[in-house]
């Protein structure tokens, strides 16, 4: 302890040689999945040719003018191949390489084990890939939600992991060993999410497939819960048990280090919270599939009532 403690004391952030090569790997996982995303479009193209329009019906493709056009497709298909890659191997990582009696020292010390001169964490070491791949991942992720319209929220939400994922790659105390499960173990769930996508953009597949399309929302249900909320807010927990110690510790030498960390609160606060808003409306959505109440008429009173308020309140 007293080795690591002495080793971050004199670092805040990673050198500037790191900092660049981390620079260098994240520009090339941008460009790797961009260029992911051009052939995926491209072989969607050839594959569907009502892709592009607004009433056609051919090779099996229903297009719908408001949520059918080829980015988003591509857009659909590229998310699903991502995360596929970063949710299986951050399970393998997880639950099969990462040892569970790391002690805060290791799991803090994750990132400084691959800035040269420094000692190698073995048992404990986790790799960098998952903050930069991620980052990556996001900063691609911006602007391709920027030109298909997503909601507002799923924007900001790419801001904070960006924000995150930043200050993995920068800070000393990188925190590594976090990053497998935040940045690689929850992205299991966002394939089933993309599947389930898909077939909300093509009414034709849920009548064709009812049975599939009901056990893809099962599995995306489980593994959201499983991943995004049991195994998030203990997680969660220690993380940030971790970082306010650290930042007790270095307050002494001053303030940068507490602020910093307490920065790096707001997006995991903010993350925190979509996922038990998302977890909320996916059991309204289990219950109205049990059919277990009448969620329809409850929607249909609340905007009422919204609406009467707005005109005579």
């Amino acid at each position: 302890m007293d080795h690591f403690a002495k080793l971050l004391d004199h670092k805040i952030f990673v050198p500037q040689e790191y900092l660049w090569k981390s620079s260098q790997r994240v520009a090339i996982y941008v460009v790797l999945i961009s260029c992911l995303h051009l052939l995926l479009r491209y072989l969607i193209s050839r594959w569907c040719a009502c892709a592009t329009t607004t009433s056609a019906d051919q090779n099996g493709c229903k297009q719908s003018p408001m949520t059918q056009t080829l980015v988003q497709n591509s857009f659909q298909a590229t998310n699903l191949l991502v995360n596929f890659f970063l949710g299986s191997l951050g399970l393998y990582y997880w639950f099969i390489v990462l040892p569970s009696d790391c002690t805060d020292e290791e799991k803090m010390m994750g990132g400084v084990s691959d800035i040269p001169g420094d000692v190698k964490l073995s048992h404990c070491h986790a790799p960098a890939f998952f903050t930069e791949a991620q980052l990556g991942y996001q900063l691609w992720s911006i602007p391709v939600s920027i030109i298909i319209h997503e909601p507002a929220i799923m924007l900001f939400h790419h801001i904070a992991v960006v924000v995150a994922t930043f200050l993995y790659c920068s800070l000393a105390a990188g925190f590594h060993y976090f990053s497998v499960y935040f940045f690689g173990v929850i992205e299991i769930s966002s394939v089933f999410l993309s599947i389930m996508n898909a077939f909300k953009s093509r009414p034709a597949w849920s009548s064709q497939w009812p049975t599939f399309f009901s056990i893809i929302k099962l599995l995306f249900a489980f593994s959201f819960f499983y991943t995004r909320v049991y195994i998030w807010i203990p997680n969660l927990y220690d993380h940030m048990r971790i970082a306010f110690a650290e930042g007790a510790r270095r307050s002494k030498h001053g303030i940068i280090v507490p602020i910093i960390l307490a920065a790096g609160c707001i997006p995991a606060a903010f993350l925190t919270f979509l996922q038990l808003w998302w977890a909320a409306k996916i059991v309204k959505g289990l219950l109205r599939m049990a059919g277990v109440g009448n969620y329809d008429e409850y929607d249909r009173a609340r905007k009422q009532a919204q609406q009467f308020a707005q005109h005579y309140i």
